[in-house]
């Protein structure tokens, strides 16, 4: 039985008998042997992809219907496609295939901002998590009272000036 494949090279899609055996390509005429499994949602994706660029991207539960899954199987979809080079940007008002490199700032600013983010609070909760350790209850009077004015979670001076060490295995505290 034929599998699909995708070159790398060119995106074209043909099909072989023996996984060992690279074959040339036969669209682009290649030998590098780059090849990856395309799954007939992927190729939609790429598909729905090709009609958008910066200006012209499309909103993710339109990608859904088009393709016919759910907003978490597109996510991971898009995720393994970025993983494999594929250079899908998004924004407010959706997703696009990036046409010049510099389309890809929002996108890379927004995962930088994403994961500082994540950051923090995992540093709350594992702060948290060595308090409660500890037997200090101040955690309960705090959690949920009115914000006060921006302060890092792992903020020293919102526990009487001494943290816990942090436990194995936990992140330690980034300067800013």
């Amino acid at each position: 039985m034929a599998k699909a494949k995708v070159c790398r090279n060119c995106g074209a899609s043909w099909a072989y008998r023996n996984p060992n055996n690279w074959q040339q390509c036969q669209s682009c005429g290649c030998k590098h042997g780059f090849f990856r499994p395309a799954s007939s949602k992927n190729a939609s994706l790429q598909k729905a992809l090709e009609l958008t660029d910066i200006r012209h991207p499309l909103q993710a539960n339109i990608l859904c219907e088009l393709i016919g899954i759910p907003g978490t199987k597109l996510r991971e979809l898009v995720h393994e496609a970025r993983m494999n080079g594929a250079p899908i940007g998004s924004g407010p008002k959706g997703y696009y295939l990036a046409r010049e490199p510099d389309h890809l700032d929002f996108t890379i600013e927004h995962g930088m901002s994403r994961a500082a983010k994540i950051q923090e609070y995992v540093l709350a909760l594992q702060q948290t998590k060595r308090f409660m350790r500890l037997g200090d209850e101040r955690w309960k009077e705090e959690a949920f009272s009115e914000p006060s004015p921006p302060e890092s979670p792992v903020s020293s001076a919102s526990h009487g000036g001494m943290l816990p060490p942090p436990l194995p295995g936990e992140l330690s505290p980034v300067p800013k």
